[in-house]
């Protein structure tokens, strides 16, 4: 796809969101705006939670952390604590994850070139339009819930992992 020669404008608060693991990513540019070469979203999450341990085989995958404090965890390194302003890039191959340690809803601008990404949080996520925070809570997921979310996760070159230690 070629990428458009027009500047994009997405306003504060617009973008489509999906509700991924309990959060919420809202997509700001995809692949179809970038000529595939990259994705932008903005991720909400809740205190305490995070995506499970993963890796991405086809992108590497970026954050630049807007509001709170999030652990980063690498495989073979110690985790990384991070707030506003750090900036964690996460080549592809690398087993990671992260965690909201703060008390409040954290953000993070997501970034994963080339894009693709955000395919597989429109397959797997549920959609949340007009959505500006992740639910306090959330059920725990079904047997066949994790089932799609790690077959959805191989289509799209992502291997969900066991918990680092």
């Amino acid at each position: 796809m070629a990428q458009s020669s027009e500047v994009i404008y997405v306003p504060s608060g617009a973008g489509e969101g999906f509700l991924v693991v309990g959060d919420l990513n809202t997509v700001k540019l995809s692949g179809k705006d970038t000529g595939d070469a990259y994705a932008v979203w903005i991720n909400a999450v809740a205190p305490g939670n995070g995506p499970p341990p993963h890796v991405h085989h086809r992108e590497h995958e970026d954050f630049f952390i807007l509001e709170g404090e999030f652990e980063i965890y690498r495989e073979g390194q110690p985790p990384l604590r991070v707030g506003p302003g750090d900036f964690v890039h996460t080549p592809k191959g690398v087993t990671h994850t992260y965690r909201n340690i703060g008390t409040a809803v954290g953000r993070l601008l997501g970034l994963a070139v080339p894009a693709g990404i955000e395919r597989f949080f429109a397959e797997v996520g549920q959609p949340a339009p007009g959505m500006t925070e992740p639910p306090p809570t959330l059920a725990a997921p079904t047997p066949e819930q994790v089932d799609y979310l790690l077959q959805a996760a191989r289509k799209y070159g992502i291997e969900i992992k066991p918990p680092l230690s």
